[in-house]
C-alpha cells in the first residue's frame, strides 16, 4: 500500500484515500500489527519526524526519498529557520529551482484559518520570494568594495491556476535585466513558477532592485525620520 505522510499542519488533506498524518501513520506502525507500507514524504514532514517514523517501522514497510531539508535561513533573510520555505536551490541556465518546503509549526501556517485540503497562497508567496531573494544574493555581483546586494521588492503579480496540495511541489525562478545599471543598484525583473505534478499552479512577476544594503539603509533612515516628523 501507498502511503502519502503529511504534518498535522495539513491534517486536512489525511481524509484523502492514501495520506496520513505523522501521528496517525505513527500510531499505525506502533500497533503491532504487521504493515505493507510504501512510505512518502509529503509537505509538513521534517528530517525529525521522517528518521522517528523509520525507526518504529517493520520489515514490511519501505520509505521513499526523505523530505529535502531547508536551506540556511541567512540566505533568505529569515531570522526564525521555521520560515524557511524552500530547499537549498541549484542554478542551471540562470534558472533557480528548489523543492517548497512546509515546516509543521510554520507561523505561515498557525495563522491560515481555511483549514482546507490546500496549501496557503501565502505560502506559494512567501516561497516565490525567498527563492528570488536567494537567487540575488547568489547571482548579482557584489558592489565595487565587495559587499553583497540586498533585494528590495517594488511591485509583484501573482496569478494562481489551480490548488496545490501538501506533495512534492517544485519553484523555479529566474532574473532579467530592467534598467541602466550602477553600484548602488541593479534594477531587475523577477519571474518564479510553481508545479506540481507536472502542471502549473501558479506564476509571480516582481520589480526588483539589488542594492548597494548601505545606499537601501540611508534612504529607509531618511524616508523615516521625515515621517515622524510630519506625523
Amino acid at each position: 500500500m501507498n502511503v502519502w505522510v503529511v504534518g498535522e499542519c495539513f491534517g486536512a488533506a489525511a481524509q484523502l484515500p492514501g495520506v496520513m498524518t505523522v501521528g496517525e501513520l505513527y500510531d499505525r506502525l506502533t500497533s503491532g500489527t504487521p504493515q505493507a507500507l510504501h512510505v512518502r514524504a509529503g509537505l509538513g514532514v521534517d528530517a525529525t519526524a521522517w528518521d522517528g517514523l523509520r525507526a518504529v517501522a517493520g520489515d514490511g514497510v519501505e520509505f521513499g526519498d526523505p523530505p529535502p531539508r531547508t536551506v540556511f535561513r541567512h540566505r533568505v533573510v529569515k531570522r526564525a529557520q521555521d520560515n524557511v520555505l524552500i530547499s537549498e536551490p541549484t542554478v542551471t541556465g540562470g534558472v533557480a529551482a528548489a523543492d517548497l518546503v512546509v515546516p509543521n509549526d510554520s507561523e505561515l501556517i498557525r495563522d491560515h484559518t481555511a483549514e482546507r485540503q490546500h496549501v496557503p497562497g501565502m505560502i506559494l508567496i512567501e516561497a516565490s520570494i525567498q527563492l528570488l531573494t536567494w537567487l540575488v544574493d547568489e547571482t548579482i555581483p557584489p558592489t565595487a568594495d565587495g559587499t553583497r546586494r540586498y533585494a528590495v521588492m517594488h511591485a509583484c503579480r501573482f496569478d494562481f491556476h489551480r490548488f496545490v496540495f501538501p506533495f512534492p511541489v517544485r519553484l523555479r525562478a529566474w532574473l532579467e535585466p530592467a534598467g541602466p545599471q550602477s553600484d548602488e543598484r541593479v534594477p531587475l525583473t523577477g519571474r518564479a513558477e510553481v508545479e506540481q505534478a507536472g502542471r502549473g499552479c501558479a506564476e509571480c512577476a516582481f520589480d526588483v532592485h539589488a542594492f548597494d544594503p548601505r545606499h537601501i539603509f540611508e534612504i529607509e533612515h531618511a524616508q523615516a525620520l521625515k515621517t515622524k516628523e510630519f506625523s
